[in-house]
């Protein structure tokens, strides 16, 4: 997968104002916990996780690790705090009404942008 330096400092840019979504625990990366990081990567492709109770040079190992294991990217280990980020995959279509049709009871409403695509395009997918 590997980010260049540029999307790199986009994701961070975009995760700098996100709370960190898990925390670990003294027990560090139990099963549980990973599959609730694995959970909110699919949900979210960018989120925080707060790596608590773990010391500064076990945190990059650990943090390695979880990349690893979730095929994730390591965007930045900040402290305590790792960002991840991993490209969702494609959703499938939703069922959307025709164009040109009447809503029941109105006219037909505007659309600026088709169903399910983002404000701005990501400039690090693929297409």
């Amino acid at each position: 997968m590997g980010l260049s330096s540029a999307q790199a400092r986009e994701l961070r840019a975009r995760a700098h104002r996100l709370k960190p979504v898990v925390q670990t625990g003294a027990q560090g990366l139990t099963p549980a916990v990973v599959a609730e990081i694995d959970a909110a990567l699919d949900h979210h492709e960018l989120i925080k996780v707060r790596l608590a109770g773990v010391e500064r040079d076990e945190r990059g190992a650990m943090a390695d690790g979880l990349c690893t294991r979730l095929r994730a990217e390591r965007v930045g280990l900040i402290g305590h705090v790792l960002i991840l980020y991993r490209q969702a995959p494609e959703a499938k279509p939703k069922a959307t009404r025709p164009e040109g049709k009447a809503k029941p009871g109105g006219q037909a409403r505007p659309r600026d942008r088709a169903q399910g695509e983002s404000r701005r395009p990501s400039p690090w997918r693929q297409k």
